[in-house]
């Protein structure tokens, strides 16, 4: 399998970077983003050619303008990287005639020893206290159950060991989230230069399962974190037009979501209501948080298949009509907000004909009120599909606007509708909440750790937590 084609052609977006819910909960969610604009661009010192370029990738003249970027805003164009011609389905369920044995965990739990679910050999090391497995062949790590595929061809040596964790799903022989820690077999370049050696095999693990952990890696800093987010070689994608003030760490690294810590985040694709959005998210724990603080993560195909499934007129008009997205900004940033950025600095002017004009290549419409402005995004597909894996994705931010963007401005039940400006049924977004809830896998942050999330197959979100907790995140095109 080759290098993840990055050129991921133009999509929509959702603003909020680290969020989450519980199930059933019709409690407060809180969502907002960060803005990830130089300092010295903030006011007036942003000119129009200024603005073009740096959502449009900085000037780099490889990059499209804001003129194309728009222009076929429904695809999202990766290629086939396994070179599948069918969809692939998702189930839990262990396939004995296929010659998996079976196990008696259930099909949503993973026994903390793969050799116990005979995708590997008994030989091996555990710590039992993070139910940790290492396997003692790297070659074997790369083999899947249910798959005869060898991808070290390439690979003189596995730099990395896949671990197993109490938390993973497994689906449809593939577990949810890969989970890697270090080979101390292997000799020991630094983690970037082994992330470059091995990127290949890291974008096609990613292609398979939608998330990585890295677990017991040397990230002890910002800087260190910046490192490994630049080792991948992704693109950087410019965060214009969210909702709250974000702080620029180091580099290309963020603070991630700063809600309060008593408060979830629902469950969302980054930037799922405007036209561009990241395919490629990286969140580390600095600091790790003294209880709770997760970040739950969901595949969307997964959520997608079961609201179809319970709900087939519901989503049959979602993907008809699509959704509109609505929030209210005042002038000024309210610091109390969690989406209270104002809109001078959501659109780096205090002239309202330039914000207009701003807006207008962001796809946004804007009704100026006495005190503030409307802003409105949309209509905008609800399902879309994943062109890389041939299925369709939940890929929406219906339940993080319904339950999530409230504030003195906002009430969550008119932040987003139907496409035709209808109402959502509330019992049907509640019950999404659920099934997100009921799907996702929640991993204890600790310090060092590093997530990696294909935007297009994961859904992510953030529990509430005691302080301290300090999580980082960059995005990347």
């Amino acid at each position: 399998m080759g290098a993840v084609n990055r050129s991921l052609r133009k999509g929509k977006a959702k603003a909020t970077s680290d969020g989450s819910t519980s199930r059933g909960s019709r409690g407060r969610h809180f969502v907002s983003s960060f803005l990830t604009i130089p300092d010295q661009f903030i006011g007036d010192g942003m000119t129009d050619e200024d603005f073009d370029q740096y959502i449009s990738g900085r000037g780099d003249a490889n990059l499209p303008t804001l003129d194309s970027l728009f222009e076929d805003v429904d695809e999202a164009g990766l290629d086939n990287l396994d070179g599948d011609e069918e969809p692939t389905p998702h189930s839990n369920d262990v396939d004995v005639e296929a010659g998996e044995p079976e196990t008696s965990r259930g099909p949503d739990k993973v026994c903390c020893a793969r050799c116990t679910l005979g995708a590997f050999p008994s030989s091996h090391t555990t710590n039992q206290g993070n139910h940790l497995l290492q396997l003692s062949t790297p070659r074997e790590l790369l083999k899947y159950p249910g798959e005869g595929e060898d991808n070290t061809d390439n690979m003189p040596e596995s730099r990395f060991l896949e671990a197993v964790i109490p938390q993973q799903k497994r689906y449809d022989g593939t577990f949810f989230p890969a989970v890697l820690s270090p080979n101390p077999d292997a000799s020991s370049p630094s983690f970037p230069v082994a992330i470059m050696e091995q990127k290949p095999w890291l974008n096609s693990l990613l292609h398979r399962s939608g998330a990585i952990i890295f677990k017991g890696f040397p990230v002890n800093s910002a800087s260190d974190f910046n490192d490994v987010v630049e080792a991948f070689g992704y693109q950087e994608l410019p965060y214009v037009g969210g909702a709250a003030p974000r702080t620029n760490v180091v580099g290309r690294v963020f603070t991630a979501n700063e809600s309060p810590p008593d408060q979830k985040i629902p469950f969302h694709h980054e930037m799922a209501q405007v036209p561009e959005y990241p395919s490629k998210l990286f969140f580390y724990c600095e600091v790790e948080p003294g209880s709770g603080g997760e970040t739950p993560i969901v595949l969307s195909h997964v959520v997608y298949e079961k609201m179809k499934s319970k709900y087939p007129e519901f989503v049959g008009r979602l993907e008809e009509k699509g959704l509109i997205y609505t929030r209210v900004l005042g002038e000024e940033d309210n610091p109390l907000s969690p989406i209270g950025r104002g809109w001078k600095s959501t659109f780096l002017t205090s002239h309202k004909s330039v914000a207009e004009e701003r807006a207008l290549k962001l796809g946004m419409k804007l009704e100026w009120l006495e005190d503030g402005v409307k802003t409105v995004m949309g209509p905008i597909l609800g399902v879309k599909f994943d062109e890389t894996r041939q299925r369709k994705i939940w890929f929406n931010s219906m339940v993080a606007a319904y339950t999530g963007w409230e504030d003195a401005r906002n009430d969550p039940k008119k932040a987003v509708t139907f496409g035709d400006g209808s109402p959502l049924p509330a019992e049907i977004v509640y019950d999404c909440l659920a099934i997100l809830e009921e799907e996702s896998v929640a991993v204890p942050w600790k310090k060092g750790d590093v997530l990696l999330i294909d935007n297009l197959a994961v859904l992510h979100s953030r529990r509430p937590f005691d302080p301290p907790r300090r999580v980082l995140a960059s995005l990347c095109r």
